[in-house]
Parts: C-alpha cells; structure tokens; sequence
C-alpha cells in the first residue's frame, strides 16, 4: 500500500527453531533521475511454519509511486549458541 512517501511491507519469514527474529530492509523506486528511499524494521517470534510480519517503510522526502521497487529484507535470530541470518532482494509492483 502506498501513501505520502509511506509504504506497508509485508512478508513471511519461516526459522528452523523457535526463535524471535529481527527484520529490516531498504525500499528503493527510481524516479526518473531521483531515487526515493525508505527502511524499515520489525520483529516477531518466529517458527517452523511461516509467519506474517508487517513493517512501514517511511520515506519523508519523496513520494513513492504505483510502479516497480527494489526491495532487500535482511532477517537475523540468534539462540544462546550462535546466529542467522538470512537476505532476499527482489523487485517488487507498489499497489
């Protein structure tokens, strides 16, 4: 959803164990020769069936448009032993 340089990202994330996860990311929509850019960050408890997670990518310089983006999401938990991570960067249709 986009709306005054604020846009709703949605995802899934899935771990290997019962864990929370940090979820972070960079939006990036090229607008002729600007760029508009925003990050975002959540978290949630995460397990072995995929969860729904939501994040605001707010951008108070620039208007996202109903176009393609850039999206890279990075998702990192740790257990008392060690950590993981993961990253996905994929273009994306704004609606």
């Amino acid at each position: 959803m986009v709306g005054l340089g604020r846009v709703k990202v949605v995802g899934r994330v899935t771990c290997n164990q019962n864990l929370d996860v940090g979820i972070n990311g960079t939006l990036r929509q090229k607008q002729g020769l600007n760029l508009a850019s925003a990050e975002f960050s959540t978290g949630r408890p995460c397990a072995k069936s995929a969860a729904t997670w939501t994040a605001i990518a707010d951008n108070d310089r620039r208007v996202f448009k109903r176009k393609k983006a850039e999206i890279r999401v990075q998702a990192e938990a740790c257990n008392p032993w060690a950590c993981g991570s993961a990253e996905k960067r994929v273009t994306i249709k704004l609606k």
